[in-house]
């Protein structure tokens, strides 16, 4: 379950997007897409950036076992490389993540004991 999303500008050159994840982590993967659409209804998702980042997590979920979420929304970062993300799917063991960012730059996705995290380059 992602109990929580956090990011920070790094001095490094970098800014860092954190989902935090208690317990075994799932599997994950991340790609650029040409536009953002919702999971499930195809919806396109009008979110701050100039390319987009989709994360894909499997097993994974982003509610609790009532149903209510856990994590969701679009929200706006203030940051220079990640200007937004939005939580655009939570359905049948996916949760899928999208990054606005100020364009297309590296990135890479890792993970700590606890957390996957996204760096993307600013």
């Amino acid at each position: 379950m992602i109990t929580g999303i956090r990011y920070a500008a790094h001095q490094d050159g970098y800014d860092r997007l954190v989902l935090d994840i208690p317990g075994a982590l799932p599997g994950y993967s991340a790609k650029y897409v040409k536009e953002v659409r919702r999971d499930g209804s195809g919806e396109k998702v009008s979110m701050p950036g100039y390319a987009f980042i989709l994360i894909v997590l499997h097993p994974a979920q982003a509610h609790r076992a009532d149903g209510t979420p856990t994590v969701s929304g679009i929200h706006r970062t203030g940051l220079a490389g990640i200007m937004s993300y939005a939580v655009v799917g939570d359905y049948e063991g996916y949760v899928s993540i999208a990054l606005g960012a100020s364009g297309v730059q590296r990135y890479n996705v890792a993970e700590l004991s606890d957390r996957v995290y996204i760096d993307v380059a600013v």
